[in-house]
């Protein structure tokens, strides 16, 4: 049987609330935007806390980007890029999702419980037979080389332990988790770039690694 170009989903993983996934989220999507690339929140958060669902943060966003369920976005043109939010912890959303992702993004603080959290909704994931490329996004709550250090051993642990391809690390603005980062965060943009490359060939290794290098 045939098949047509697979669809573009990158899954945003936070393993708890409030370490920032959602207004990552909507800030990548924004850039993507800004470049004029075709985008959508796929908002699969089934009990966001009070004013940190994907969808407020995309309402105040701009330019304005379209958030849309897990239906609708199937009906979409595979060039469209799915930025997907399933919500923190392990969910069936996520483990659906993780099954036709072309790049999980796993995001956490700079706290060795934080980044065990992300280790167990990527476990878990792996645990279904999912395996795509895994980028690493630490937000720093202090101390910025203690940030690094945990996205290092995140992705290392990944790697080892999951056999999940880790093809970046990169540390996110040191702003507060409610507020989503704003326009110009070079991390940001940065992870704009991986992602927008990602339409091309996502899994084939070399590309992943030739994009990842901009992605530090």
């Amino acid at each position: 049987m045939s098949s047509g170009p697979r669809p573009c989903n990158v899954l945003f993983l936070g393993g708890a609330a409030g370490v920032g996934a959602s207004s990552l989220v909507v800030s990548v999507a924004a850039v993507l935007a800004r470049r004029r690339i075709a985008v959508v929140i796929l908002d699969e958060d089934a009990a966001p806390a009070p004013g940190r669902s994907a969808r407020e943060y995309a309402a105040a966003s701009r330019p304005r980007i379209p958030v849309v369920c897990e239906r609708r976005a199937a009906q979409l043109p595979p060039s469209v890029i799915r930025l997907c939010d399933p919500g923190p912890g392990i969910t069936g959303a996520a483990a659906r999702l993780a099954r036709h992702a072309r790049l999980i993004v796993a995001v956490c603080a700079d706290d060795a419980l934080s980044a065990a959290d992300a280790f167990g909704v990527l476990k878990s994931v792996a645990a279904r037979g999912a395996r795509p490329p895994l980028a690493v996004a630490v937000r720093p709550l202090a101390d910025p080389a203690r940030a690094d250090r945990i996205a290092q051993r995140l992705a290392s642990a990944a790697r080892r332990f999951l056999e999940i391809d880790a093809v970046g690390a990169t540390i996110l603005p040191p702003a507060g988790t409610r507020d989503a980062p704003q326009k110009g965060d070079q991390p940001v943009e940065r992870l704009a770039t991986m992602i927008a490359s990602s339409r091309r060939d996502p899994l084939v290794a070399g590309v992943w690694r030739q994009v990842a290098s901009l992605f530090v």
